[in-house]
């Protein structure tokens, strides 16, 4: 029990706080929405679903209104991305009818809490004093007063010792505002490989449909071309999944600080990944095509 609810905590020291665990489910969340509609494998899809169950299990019991803003911003990212936007919104409310009735009361009202009174304690007022303390420890250092040590020159400022509940504060308290900058670029830089991967793989799997619709390609080599298509069409539904998950991380910054978790590493090591793999599948469905024009102009 924490203000008020019953809060379900995580196993593990990391994630054992709420807002931790909450966070950390979140993450999960947009590679099963995003992937389950192209892994062609029907055993392969139906093993998202669990984690999803799981994900949203802990969402809603870690009574993390952080991780509740995060998840409606969420689906506002998910209808975005959508290609079917009229649909999407049909079944949303439809799921929405039937899952709010299961939802227990001490967590609507938790919900409700976020613009209303907190059931017990004064977590906002705690949140509203952190934030303008740092942002007066901001001024004061605006080169930053170091790695991790935001708590050490708040205790002795003012004598409080809380952490900034900010992603964006903690760097700038932390780094400094040339560490903001690089941060929010590297956010920027994340994002803008994606979205140019993620069109690669769409073009890619655009243009080897086209040619074979446009030569008589043989079963076997047809069939190369089919599953290349495939992956073209899961790598660019990772590319989404990987963008869904940088944009729930800074809708979880604005409450929370995240700079020193595996998170950001996991971001850039995926969007570097992708980029390379979009370059590869370049040449090889250049290979595939090329294979499919000779094999129609040698056919009698």
């Amino acid at each position: 029990q924490n203000q008020g609810v019953m809060r379900l905590h995580g196993a593990v020291p990391i994630y054992s706080h709420p807002n931790s665990l909450g966070g950390l489910a979140m993450g999960l969340i947009p590679f099963c929405v995003f992937l389950f509609p192209v892994v062609r494998n029907r055993w392969l899809r139906l093993m998202l679903l669990p984690p999803l169950v799981t994900s949203s299990i802990c969402i809603l019991y870690s009574g993390s209104r952080t991780a509740y803003v995060a998840f409606f911003a969420f689906l506002l990212f998910w209808l975005s991305q959508s290609g079917r936007k009229l649909v999407w919104l049909l079944v949303a409310a439809a799921i929405a009818v039937a899952a709010f009735p299961l939802i227990p009361d001490q967590y609507v009202d938790r919900f409700k809490s976020i613009n209303g009174q907190e059931a017990e304690g004064h977590s906002k007022e705690a949140r509203i004093q952190i934030l303008d303390d740092a942002w007066r420890i901001f001024l004061a250092h605006p080169t930053g007063v170091g790695v991790a040590s935001f708590q050490k020159v708040r205790r002795e400022t003012f004598g409080r010792k809380q952490d900034t509940h900010n992603l964006y504060l903690e760097v700038a308290t932390n780094l400094g505002i040339q560490g903001l900058i690089i941060f929010l670029f590297l956010v920027y830089a994340m994002i803008r490989s994606l979205r140019r991967a993620r069109s690669r793989f769409r073009s890619e799997a655009r243009r080897l449909k086209s040619t074979l619709r446009s030569v008589a390609a043989p079963p076997p080599l047809r069939r190369d071309v089919l599953e290349h298509i495939g992956r073209m069409e899961f790598l660019a539904a990772v590319c989404t999944a990987v963008y869904g998950f940088i944009f729930v991380r800074m809708i979880l910054g604005l409450f929370g600080m995240d700079l020193y978790e595996i998170y950001w590493w996991f971001a850039a090591g995926m969007a570097i990944t992708l980029v390379d793999l979009a370059i590869r599948a370049r040449s090889v469905g250049e290979v595939l095509a090329q294979q499919c024009r000779t094999a129609a102009e040698e056919s009698p």
